[in-house]
């Protein structure tokens, strides 16, 4: 995880929005706040902060499970809420994590896999979502020359 800057487009200095580490931003559709996971220094665990455009910190928290590689936030397209793919035990599916606190909901009924990216339908109700595992194997190598 790295501070999120913002770039000029014709160039000059980084500019940053935070002093702490965040990961996997996300703009809100109307562009005046980005989501992102952040370890919460405060209260000790990892949350998903909500900052202005502009930089600062976070207005609101949301309380997530660690981020892993996958892990991504997207907002409903009426800005009302943050869909995430980690949840504390459950990566197999989306949740919907309302920004005013109130009570999150699963959007998908998956049993299995992770979903490993998902984008809103533009301009329709729905998700595009792609779905699978992570392998990963080690190889012991004896006497190589």
């Amino acid at each position: 995880m790295a501070v999120l800057l913002r770039v000029p487009i014709d160039g000059g200095p980084a500019v940053p929005l935070t002093d702490f580490p965040a990961a996997a931003p996300a703009f809100s559709p109307d562009g005046s706040e980005i989501a992102f996971y952040f370890a919460d220094a405060d209260a000790g665990e990892p949350a998903i902060g909500v900052i202005p455009a502009s930089g600062g910190k976070p207005t609101r928290l949301l309380h997530a499970a660690p981020p892993i590689s996958s892990s991504q936030i997207a907002w409903t397209p009426d800005g009302q809420a943050l869909v995430v793919n980690t949840m504390p035990g459950d990566r197999a599916n989306l949740w919907r994590l309302p920004l005013d606190g109130s009570t999150p909901t699963r959007l998908t009924n998956f049993d299995e896999n992770q979903i490993l990216s998902f984008a809103p339908l533009r301009g329709r109700t729905g998700w595009v979502i792609a779905r699978g595992d992570f392998t990963r194997d080690a190889v012991l190598i004896r006497d190589f020359r």
